[in-house]
């Protein structure tokens, strides 16, 4: 999936900011097993195993939920 289709599953629109935010993730090594299209072109387009995103989306919202005591 690329980066624009990832903005789009996990923020629900694809926007300069969404896209922004899924490259940084990336960068930050959010998603494991994402790589370059063409690793030998500096500004070569993204591609992110869909079942990052959706780890990436589980955590979050596991995340997000209240603490069980």
């Amino acid at each position: 999936m690329t980066v624009s289709q990832a903005a789009y599953k996990i923020f629900g629109e694809k926007s300069h900011a969404t896209v922004k935010a899924v490259q940084r993730l990336y960068h930050a090594g959010a998603f494991p097993g994402a790589r370059p299209l063409d690793p030998t072109v500096k500004k070569s387009p993204l591609l992110i195993p869909e079942a990052a995103v959706d780890a990436f989306i589980a955590a979050e919202k596991k995340r997000g939920q209240p603490a069980k005591d």
